[in-house]
């Protein structure tokens, strides 16, 4: 629900924000109108989400008093979600992150003491939902604080030519956020049809030592990522891009080399019972080095506003996916996690493509040129 709640919205904000940053007044104007529009996205989802939710609990048992709670916690985390995403782009894009993690430390310490409290005091489930929820809302609250002082108060101006091309961005972003939402179910279910409980235990424990990525995808999307948004000369977008995309390939090469030099002390994290999987964690490695690659080339082509053909994405990793399924033999390990990779070598090649033609335009790539030539258009 998270991930079509926000539709691309965010990455839109983050490349026509990131055009304006210096101008604080249009900046403004572009926050307030992609806050405007995550609003009405975040209506649509619960409209759709909440029914599913309420009929997923009352098929396990639980009396509609239950129902009624989890899905007010799942709208006011909906809610600080919101406001959180929106206001901390904000905190990057003026490169002024520390208001943004200052909350998120605070209301991750305050869910935890609330969480331990919770554990040793009541035996119910539904008041750890709340403390989720009331951790998401501080985070909003605190977060929307510390962006205060880079907007202009008062001003609540919505742009119609900022929201048309968010608007386009979000079209061209949607099916790919409604698939890549289901993905991960979708290959499990096919994992499940196709191959066998043990291989597909042995994948997942092999993908926790692949979680050691996520700090490296945190840092460049809160670092990296709005710096290279707010970039206007085009030699230097097209230098960032290469040398960005090139640092993630090499953190994703380091590590492969890792797992293929010291593969026993890595499989010790997971105990003895996988030491015999050495073979099989290269191709996880090698996996989520594609998968590091493809989230960093997609992000810095959104940043841009370089979202046009991006859909292609979709039927290439089904395409990708049916092969794997045809041709491999889903039973084994290696089989599984090529099943994976392949979720994100065919997006990884159609975001390539989608960077290198916006950057070899006969006027280089003024910032956010495909939307904006689809607004003009559709104008």
């Amino acid at each position: 629900m998270v991930i079509l709640a926000d539709g691309g919205l965010t990455q839109s904000l983050l490349a026509r924000g990131g055009r304006v940053a210096t101008d604080r007044r249009r900046f403004s104007d572009v926050v307030r109108t992609a806050l405007g529009l995550r609003r009405r996205l975040e209506l649509v989802t619960l409209a759709v989400g909440v029914p599913l939710l309420i009929l997923l609990l009352r098929a396990h048992g639980v009396d509609w008093a239950g129902c009624i709670g989890a899905s007010l916690a799942v709208a006011a985390a909906m809610h600080g979600n919101v406001t959180q995403t929106v206001y901390s782009t904000v905190a990057f894009l003026q490169l002024r992150p520390i208001g943004a993690q200052r909350a998120a430390v605070v209301a991750g310490a305050v869910r935890l003491l609330l969480t331990v409290a919770a554990f040793l005091l009541l035996r119910h489930w539904s008041p750890f939902l709340w403390i989720g929820s009331a951790a998401v809302l501080l985070q909003g609250v605190l977060t929307e604080r510390a962006a205060a002082v880079h907007l202009e108060q008062g001003r609540d101006v919505i742009s119609l030519e900022d929201q048309r091309a968010m608007v386009v961005a979000f079209r061209s972003q949607l099916l790919n956020g409604i698939y890549f939402a289901l993905q991960p179910q979708i290959t499990v279910w096919i994992l499940t049809v196709f191959g066998t409980a043990d291989a597909v235990a042995e994948v997942g424990a092999l993908g926790r030592l692949a979680v050691a990525l996520s700090l490296v995808s945190a840092v460049f999307s809160s670092l990296a990522l709005p710096r290279f948004a707010r970039y206007t000369d085009p030699v230097t977008v097209r230098r960032a891009y290469v040398i960005l995309v090139t640092a993630m390939a090499g953190v994703g090469a380091i590590v492969l080399g890792a797992a293929l030099l010291w593969p026993g002390p890595i499989l010790a994290v997971l105990g003895p019972k996988y030491a015999h999987l050495e073979s099989e964690l290269v191709w996880i490695m090698a996996a989520s080095a594609i998968s590091l690659v493809c989230a960093a080339s997609h992000l810095l082509n959104t940043a841009r506003g370089w979202v046009r053909g991006v859909w292609l994405g979709v039927p290439a990793t089904i395409l990708a996916q049916a092969a794997i399924v045809t041709y491999v033999d889903l039973s084994t390990v290696r089989g599984a996690v090529l099943m994976q990779a392949s979720a994100f070598a065919a997006p990884l090649a159609i975001n390539i493509a989608i960077g290198w033609r916006a950057m070899r335009s006969s006027q280089g790539p003024p910032p956010h040129a495909d939307v904006t030539a689809t607004v003009n258009r559709a104008g």
